[in-house]
């Protein structure tokens, strides 16, 4: 059974979700047994990942992700590769979010910025913080807001013809 760390201890290990983990190699070579939520996080722990993109991808709480990762680096299994860099030419930017907001208007009606709005915040991110690399994954999420089939298909090829514009 885990210790529950200290926020601040956790924060010493993790002090920002744009920090990137890998698996380590084992220093103490003893058995090990991990829970599913364990295995879950080692799965994600690629060297490229940002704790964040983690969280996003697993739906889970800020605080549960943290606590796992601290129990990880603890037990040797995981360690860290660095910190993602900010980088400002690969954000997409106001026009991207301005064509989004009228296609899924064309769609959903009025509650297309609420929804978009909604969808930001699952990824944890901004209109003015959105990086490229997510925006596939993000017009796919906006894309599962709208029930029908068709329209949720044409939403999602009218705004892939924008998107591979920017790039």
């Amino acid at each position: 059974m885990h210790q529950k760390p200290s926020w601040e201890k956790i924060k010493e290990v993790i002090p920002s979700k744009d920090v990137i983990f890998r698996l380590s190699l084992l220093k103490n070579p003893e058995e090990k047994t991990i829970s599913p939520d364990d295995w879950n996080v080692l799965t994600l722990c690629n060297g490229i990942r940002t704790v964040s993109e983690m969280i996003n991808a697993l739906k889970w709480d800020e605080f549960k992700m943290l606590n796992t990762m601290y129990q990880l680096v603890q037990s040797g299994l995981i360690e860290k590769a660095g910190a993602q860099k900010p980088l400002k030419e690969r954000l997409i930017g106001k026009y991207f979010f301005q064509m989004l907001e009228s296609e899924l208007k064309k769609v959903l009606g009025p509650i297309s910025p609420i929804i978009i709005q909604k969808k930001l915040e699952e990824f944890g991110e901004t209109e003015d913080s959105l990086p490229h690399d997510l925006a596939l994954s993000f017009i796919k999420a906006l894309g599962e807001e709208i029930p029908d089939d068709q329209r949720r298909k044409e939403f999602r090829e009218e705004v892939m013809r924008f998107f591979y514009v920017l790039e």
